[in-house]
């Protein structure tokens, strides 16, 4: 009996002392990037080993519900893709005034890793590409305006939307959403963060193999345990793991996290005449159920897009964000999708 306890009070120091060896606290972790010095200009086409992390690119947002934000006047390299933002701090070669030139079709995006591009360069991105082939097809001048930035969830956008993007009078929203809007950025998860005196981190450890042995790890971060994605009450009620995410960020998960922020983004567009175009990708479980989440966003008024993505689309084999191909296909859906809007033609 002695000999079991003192074995399990040695294997409790020891999963002790390795939680301590943990990444930075989601605080700590905004605060040292918001000092980090900008990453280097980029010269030439962009190579692995001169990729930034996020935290570089990433400061924090005087905005509590927009948590952090890209840093301006960049032009490094992210994920192998040559990165650029302009002075307002979002991504794009060039300046956008706030006040709208007139004839301007102004389309405005919040969205994540996938809007913004990761892995890819500023001009294969989907937004890139709508303004240069839209005005074309609309015979009027366009802009895209891609405030999306990585690990962003829908609420965070809507925080984007009220503060930053309502301020362009934007004329039609692209909101791209996918499976871990339910979440928080990986880097505010806590669950990393070292055992309190009354929780066990043995226990802890053992309680998070269990379940990743139950749950089915969908695309993007959604995560389903059992039946969720066949039943609608499990979906309504789906949230992560409370215990995973600071206090300050549960108004933003699950299933109510995302209708909320789908409700403030309503209460800002509708009085401005302003329609809203959700895109999203099959597998991405957005339609299983087959109803629930859709009908999230066109009980809103909402146009839902839906995009299948190939395996030719993605990256690489383990890495579903968009290649240019990716981008090719989402932007003329997105495209197909504003000419059925009827948005004016000069």
């Amino acid at each position: 009996m002695g000999a079991t306890v003192g074995t399990l009070l040695i294997l409790e120091l020891a999963f002790r002392s390795f939680s301590h060896a943990v990444p930075l606290a989601p605080v700590e972790q905004l605060q040292r990037a918001t000092v980090t010095f900008p990453p280097g200009r980029a010269v030439g086409p962009c190579r692995a080993e001169e990729s930034q992390p996020l935290g570089a690119l990433v400061r924090s947002s005087p905005f509590t519900d927009i948590v952090y934000e890209l840093k301006p006047d960049l032009d490094t390299c992210f994920q192998g893709g040559h990165v650029r933002t302009n002075h307002a701090g979002f991504r794009a070669g060039r300046e956008y005034a706030v006040a709208k030139r007139s004839g301007t079709l102004r389309i405005l995006g919040l969205g994540d890793s996938l809007m913004f591009g990761q892995g890819v360069s500023d001009e294969e991105t989907y937004a890139n590409k709508i303004e240069q082939q839209l005005p074309q097809i609309l015979h009027r001048s366009v802009e895209f305006m891609n405030l999306a930035v990585p690990g962003y969830n829908t609420a965070i956008e809507a925080g984007v939307l009220q503060h930053r993007g309502m301020r362009y009078h934007p004329d039609v929203i692209v909101l791209h959403w996918c499976g871990n809007d339910f979440a928080v950025p990986y880097f505010l998860s806590q669950s990393a963060t070292p055992p309190s005196l009354h929780q066990s981190a043995l226990l802890a450890w053992l309680r998070q193999g269990l379940l990743k042995k139950q749950e089915t790890q969908l695309p993007f971060g959604v995560r389903a345990w059992g039946d969720l994605v066949e039943t609608p009450s499990a979906f309504i009620n789906y949230a992560p793991d409370p215990a995973e995410i600071p206090d300050a960020y549960h108004w933003m998960i699950g299933f109510k996290g995302v209708t909320h922020a789908l409700e403030r983004i309503r209460a800002l567009t509708v009085p401005a005449h302003i329609p809203v175009i959700v895109v999203a990708n099959h597998f991405y479980n957005v339609y299983r159920p087959p109803w629930v989440l859709k009908q999230a966003f066109t009980n809103r008024g909402f146009t839902v897009v839906m995009v299948d993505h190939p395996k030719e689309h993605w990256l690489n084999a383990k890495d579903a964000h968009l290649n240019a191909l990716g981008h090719d296909a989402h932007a003329k859906k997105i495209m197909e999708a504003l000419v059925q809007l009827h948005v004016p033609t000069d």
